[in-house]
């Protein structure tokens, strides 16, 4: 007996069927992907900094500073900066508050919060709350008691908070000073928690997860729910078995359906590699967006500033400037040369400072024979024209002089233009940083 056909399609009523389930599993696949990479994405760098294998893990609910510059050996994290020290806190709120406490600080420093979904959500420091020392108690999504006397209280939207704290660096003679500060904040706890000793999983594979990136989406979200502005796509999410503490790799037994997700996972990847999302405002070859770090429901620009610079920071703080090409549009390439030349009145406009940072084509920093990463306001011998103009020399091979050099490896390259406290005509979108010139 034949099987009806579709006059509309000429297919098979069967075959319509087996179609429409793999377009709407591909598309809810994709789309759970694009939602969720940030959260799995933090799952596994808190694991990978946690990890007790690690020369010098990071414990949860304590604080660790990085004593010293980040260079190119420092890979856990995209996009690092070389203008500050970091100190990475990792909080689990369901074991209580958790007080930080910072003393008189005359120098900028931040501490940015950030909830499991990459959403900043406060600061403590330079611009948020001033160079005085304070108490700042922060407390899970559900708690309901009352924090120590003299605390300001600081609610997180979910239980895992990664407090991510930058302090200046002046120079090279400056470094210890900058440590004995980053040493003199304090995270108080009800009690110390154990990392996980389970395998962590390197942040920068979740795009060969396959079927198991929504194992981890399971995993993470028991601890840290979804806001309830995603409550529509969390129900479709759990129709189809992916959600809290499911593990799809093994509930979904059907290979075509387990097929189609393994699939979305790669496309979706895709997709994010190919946006622009994360880079979308500003002048010329130079792009920034003003909306990085709160999203406000945009899931793909989330996940294009997660897979790209996890951690940046919200406007107010900080903006960043990144190109890819020069004036004509050209990739960047070390084997050429380039000038990046600063008139007296386009130097950034920044209350704090201002930085430019080298990376390869992974979002790293370059290996280089004087270890200069970056170079900036602060760079000791910075040579300025006559005018009060500023250019920076950019090659592989070393100029002449090398005292506004900016090395790049022998290949391609980006490059990022931190401003730091931008002032209105940066906030506002109204500064276009100036070419960068093949000479």
């Amino acid at each position: 007996m034949n099987e009806p056909t579709n006059a509309r399609t000429g297919r098979t009523e069967c075959t319509d069927r087996l179609v429409a389930t793999v377009a709407d599993t591909f598309r809810l696949g994709f789309e759970a992907y694009l939602w969720a990479y940030p959260l799995v994405l933090m799952a596994r760098t808190r694991n990978v900094l946690t990890d007790p294998n690690r020369r010098h893990p990071c414990r949860l609910n304590e604080l660790r500073v990085v004593p010293r510059l980040l260079t190119d050996r420092d890979r856990e994290v995209v996009k690092p900066n070389n203008d500050t020290i970091y100190v990475n806190g990792w909080l689990d709120l369901r074991a209580g508050p958790v007080t930080l406490t910072v003393p008189e600080v005359s120098r900028y420093y931040s501490f940015q919060l950030l909830d499991h979904y990459t959403e900043t959500w406060a600061y403590v420091g330079t611009r948020a709350t001033g160079s005085q020392a304070g108490r700042y108690t922060i407390v899970g999504p559900e708690w309901t008691g009352r924090a120590p006397g003299g605390a300001t209280v600081l609610t997180a939207p979910t239980n895992t908070v990664w407090v991510l704290g930058r302090v200046l660096v002046e120079g090279p003679d400056d470094l210890e000073e900058a440590k004995r500060i980053a040493d003199s904040f304090h995270l108080t706890a009800p009690r110390t928690l154990a990392s996980a000793r389970t395998r962590a999983l390197s942040p920068h594979t979740v795009k060969d997860a396959g079927i198991g990136f929504f194992d981890e989406l399971g995993a993470a979200l028991v601890a840290n729910p979804p806001p309830a502005a995603d409550a529509e796509l969390v129900a479709r999410l759990a129709a189809a078995g992916i959600g809290v503490g499911h593990v799809p790799s093994s509930e979904i037994t059907d290979p075509l359906v387990l097929a189609v997700l393994t699939a979305s996972v790669t496309a979706a990847h895709a997709c994010l590699v190919a946006s622009d999302r994360g880079l979308s405002a500003g002048g010329g070859d130079w792009r920034y967006d003003l909306n990085i770090g709160r999203y406000d429901g945009d899931h793909l620009l989330r996940a294009v500033v997660a897979l790209n610079a996890l951690g940046a920071l919200t406007a107010e703080e900080a903006v960043y400037a990144n190109a890819g090409c020069d004036g004509d549009g050209n990739g960047f390439d070390g084997h050429n040369r380039y000038v990046l030349r600063f008139a007296v009145n386009e130097l950034p406009p920044v209350d704090g400072f201002w930085s430019l940072t080298m990376y390869d084509s992974e979002d790293f920093l370059t290996a280089n024979p004087i270890q200069r990463f970056a170079i900036g306001d602060r760079t000791e011998g910075l040579r300025y024209g006559a005018d009060g103009s500023l250019e920076i020399q950019i090659s592989h091979e070393p100029p002449a002089s090398t005292a506004n050099w900016l090395p790049a490896p022998a290949g391609p390259f980006q490059l990022t233009l931190r401003f730091y406290l931008p002032e209105r005509p940066i906030r506002d979108g109204e500064y276009t940083v100036p070419s960068v010139r093949r000479v």
